[in-house]
């Protein structure tokens, strides 16, 4: 599909990139030329849509900020009865996964590892599901527990997925421990054996935010990293939910809102927002319709069992564009 548009920018700040998202996924591979008109600069994409309803996003970046996007709706005609709606597929599902318990001292906690094993054993398991359902070729895992969980690793982890994922792949950040908020910025705490440390130790919100919205594929970002403990400046997690956001194409559900602490409890077995979110996937939030888990379907479930596990001390905050791809087939 040939999509026409003009951008308008200061001459001293020209425009670096345009970024082309269709159905959330970032294209790479666009064919652009330009020409120049009364109205400026006018450019010709070509750009590959599904034979499906979709929408075309466009978001310009100069040196000093992006634009808004700028949303072009495709829509088709309805299939002809009994014919089968066209279902994205993917080679690889890609699955970064990393979680600490073993902070030091009063700062411990005891459920993110078995949230994030848990988390990695169902999506392995989605993979790899038999027959014609299967929406991936193959996993690939990258899991980084408690020892292994440790600032280099974890930026080299965020870096196998930005040299790992191509356009026909996916890719799955699931971050489980402590959160902590400097300057106004969001971190993810890593494992450290003497104490939790500095900002200088920690990984900052936006290398998560830059690697996750420059994944070519579909990108999926699990957050929960509001656990209570004995740490006093818990992370607010809105700021980088918003930046991941500002694109709208990354799938994103984190644990809680802002002021609020993830539950767990030893009867659950898991953290509330964990539990709901394997519940979901093993098929509570299935789409009769056809058996997948949408976006869509998993965000209802997820956030109505969590409230209902908190008795509405937790509300966890989703976002899915209304991107409407399956993201896993039901395996039990």
């Amino acid at each position: 599909m040939t999509v026409r548009y003009a951008v308008r920018t200061p001459a001293d700040a020209p425009v670096k990139e345009v970024k082309v998202r269709v159905n959330g996924k970032l294209e790479r591979n666009i064919k652009t030329r330009s020409t120049r008109s009364a109205d400026g600069q006018i450019f010709e994409a070509i750009v590959p849509v599904p034979p499906k309803d979709s929408d075309i996003l466009l978001i310009a970046e100069n040196r000093n900020a992006k634009s808004d996007p700028v949303t072009i709706s495709v829509r088709r005609p309805t299939s002809p009865t009994g014919k089968q709606p066209f279902i994205e597929r993917y080679d690889t599902l890609y699955i970064l996964v990393v979680a600490v318990d073993k902070y030091a001292g009063q700062n411990a906690l005891q459920l993110p590892v078995k949230d994030a094993n848990d988390f990695r054993r169902q999506m392995t398991r989605i993979a790899n599901a038999p027959g014609k359902q299967r929406l991936y070729d193959k996993p690939e895992v990258k899991i980084l527990i408690d020892e292994d969980a440790t600032q280099e690793n974890i930026r080299d982890g965020l870096k196998w997925l930005r040299d790992s994922v191509k356009e026909r792949d996916a890719g799955v950040i699931f971050l489980a421990g402590h959160g902590m908020s400097q300057d106004n910025s969001y971190y993810y705490v890593p494992y450290r054996a003497s104490d939790i440390g500095k900002k200088e130790n920690w990984v900052p919100g936006n290398e998560i935010v830059n690697t996750l919205q420059n994944l070519p594929g579909r990108a999926m970002f699990f957050l929960d990293t509001c656990h209570s403990g004995a740490l006093a400046n818990q992370a607010k997690v809105a700021g980088t939910v918003n930046q991941v956001d500002e694109e709208r194409g990354v799938i994103v559900f984190a644990s809680a809102t802002a002021k609020e602490l993830a539950q767990e409890t030893d009867e659950w077995k898991n953290g509330a927002f964990t539990k709901a979110l394997i519940e979901g996937l093993r098929g509570e939030a299935e789409d009769p319709r056809d058996k997948y888990i949408y976006p869509t379907t998993l965000k209802r479930y997820v956030t109505r069992r969590v409230r209902d596990l908190t008795d509405n001390q937790q509300r966890p905050y989703v976002s899915d564009h209304g991107i409407d791809d399956p993201i896993a087939v039901v395996v039990k």
